[in-house]
């Protein structure tokens, strides 16, 4: 009786199951997953103050002519700007913008009001902060690569990263970079490069006291990242700000 009942359970469970609707994943125009409940959010740029931006839209009408509404914003306040230059090329919609100076990060929000409606967020810093760390990355750090390969080493070596291993990245290795401060019991800071997740970055303490261990994206030492004042920047908070900062 008892294994006529369990054969009857399981049979109802299965059908159960089998009636249920099927779980719906969402994919992107670029073939990207969009799991649910992902926040719509504008991307961020991170750029220098004082140097010019030049957006570039592609895909949208020839006629776009969208209304710009910039807007520096802080803890308390949205404060409307001027400025910027449009216009249109074969190659795209373009609207070029110069950040005003500021002391330390600045974010602000450009609106383009029209059809397609375009948001995008940049954070900037001002260039004598991003010359004096990228002095400091210089010449009073060692560092110790594993696992990159001869682009990414020429990539990180082109702005003064002087690497002590010359090993390429092998099958198995992990990627990584270590810096190592020379002021005795300074911190170190560790990063190993994802190549599975694009967006993750992981903070977490390394072995000994202060030292920090890091998961980031690989492609941030990227030829064409390291290319950029954003994939600069980008490296520069990696090795010099702390977890709690962009």
């Amino acid at each position: 009786m008892m294994r006529y009942l369990l054969a009857c359970l399981i049979l109802c469970l299965a059908s159960s199951m089998a009636a249920q609707e099927p779980e719906t994943h969402r994919f992107n125009s670029q073939g990207k997953i969009m799991p649910a409940g992902w926040p719509d959010i504008p991307p961020t740029l991170l750029a220098l103050a004082e140097k010019p931006l030049q957006f570039q839209f592609e895909g949208v009408p020839a006629d776009w002519q969208p209304e710009i509404q910039v807007f520096r914003i802080t803890a308390t306040r949205r404060i409307p700007l001027v400025g910027g230059e449009s216009k249109t090329t074969d190659e795209g919609w373009r609207w070029i913008w110069t950040p005003p100076a500021a002391r330390g990060p600045a974010h602000y929000e450009i609106h383009f009001v029209g059809k397609p409606a375009r948001v995008v967020r940049v954070e900037t810093r001002d260039l004598q902060w991003f010359k004096q760390t990228l002095e400091m990355l210089r010449k009073d750090i060692d560092w110790d690569a594993s696992g990159l390969s001869r682009e990414e080493r020429k990539a990180l070596e082109g702005f003064g990263l002087q690497l002590k291993r010359a090993s390429a990245g092998g099958e198995g290795e992990t990627a990584s970079l270590t810096m190592m401060p020379r002021q005795g019991a300074a911190a170190r800071r560790r990063v190993v490069w994802d190549e599975r997740d694009p967006n993750l970055i992981v903070w977490r303490p390394g072995p000994t006291a202060n030292d920090l261990e890091v998961r980031a994206p690989r492609w941030w030492i990227s030829p064409a990242a390291l290319a950029t004042d954003q994939g600069i920047i980008r490296l520069l908070d990696l090795f010099s700000e702390p977890p709690n900062q962009p």
